[in-house]
């Protein structure tokens, strides 16, 4: 009797009687609801005179004195003049209390975010790899070079050039050969000239290390990201009358 007289006065709400049966009230808003419950509803209002939309509103203390016996300020308010209702928009309800392996949820604690962004301390730790090709700046060097060249008279003697305490051409001429003479060093008569015959090899060290400063071409564009489960919204109410609970 008592629900179908609240459905004469409250009319609008017969088509959505289902969503507001007496059913469980931690999960339907029901007719005779315990006060400070939260309930849901598929409905875009909640069902009066016993909810309000949980949506962070400030109530007076001298006229909600028993809700707000248990609320209390947990949800804001100054404590002398108001306090306020927990706010259920866009966010979504977790139990309170440390369970098993999880971080510890303080009553009316507010935390997550729907949109985050990654920083460089957020990311694993890796390497980035550099491509062939590249470059280093370097400037042209001057290597002084000594070299000594093995050789042989025709008389089969041994001598290096250069050689300490030997002259290599000594005193040589135009005047002493006339003009038009060639001077051949290093050959036997009847040559045209001398050619050094041979092979050899050079080895060159460097001391020095040479350090490759610069950096990887940076990329990404750094924009936020969703982070939430899928979702459907619904609205949150606050039972703001009804039964006053007992404490177990």
């Amino acid at each position: 009797m008592r629900i179908n007289q609240w459905i004469s006065k409250l009319t609008p709400i017969a088509v959505i009687i289902g969503v507001f049966s007496s059913g469980s009230a931690a999960a339907s808003c029901s007719t005779d609801p315990l006060m400070g419950s939260v309930c849901v509803t598929a409905a875009e209002f909640c069902p009066a005179p016993y909810y309000m939309k949980a949506e962070g509103q400030y109530l007076p203390i001298s006229e909600w004195q028993a809700l707000y016996s248990l609320l209390g300020t947990n949800f804001g308010g100054d404590a002398r003049t108001n306090f306020q209702l927990p706010d259920m928009r866009g966010r979504t309800a977790v139990g309170q209390g440390f369970g098993p392996g999880l971080r510890a949820i303080a009553l009316a604690q507010r935390g997550g975010e729907d949109f985050i962004k990654l920083t460089q301390n957020s990311l694993p730790p890796h390497k980035h790899v550099v491509g062939a090709g590249v470059r280093v700046n370097a400037s042209n060097v001057n290597i002084d070079v000594a070299v000594e060249v093995p050789l042989s008279t025709s008389s089969g003697t041994s001598h290096k050039v250069p050689e300490s305490g030997a002259t290599f051409l000594n005193t040589v001429g135009k005047d002493n050969f006339g003009d038009n003479h060639e001077v051949k060093i290093y050959g036997s008569t009847g040559t045209s000239g001398a050619h050094l015959v041979g092979t050899g090899k050079s080895e060159v060290q460097f001391g020095n290390n040479i350090f490759v400063d610069g950096e990887v071409e940076s990329t990404g564009a750094g924009k936020e990201f969703e982070h939430r489960q899928p979702f459907v919204g619904l609205t949150h109410c606050i039972a703001v009358n009804g039964t006053y609970p007992s404490r177990y």
